[in-house]
């Protein structure tokens, strides 16, 4: 019987062949991401403007 793996430990296996991304690396940048502040809905609207703005020039 194998033990199938986690979505993160398939992940962390592609990103290790790839040579693009640590462990440690890739726990710091989780971690920032849990640790965002969450956007209002108001702030996605006006998020969303200002690249929409920009692609267009």
């Amino acid at each position: 019987m194998t033990k199938e793996k986690t979505q993160i430990d398939k992940f962390r296996e592609a990103a290790r062949a790839l040579g693009s991304v640590r462990d440690d690396e890739y726990d710091d940048a989780l971690a920032k991401v849990a640790k965002a502040e969450k956007l209002s809905e108001e702030q996605i609207k006006e998020l969303v403007r200002r690249k929409r703005g920009k692609a267009e020039r």
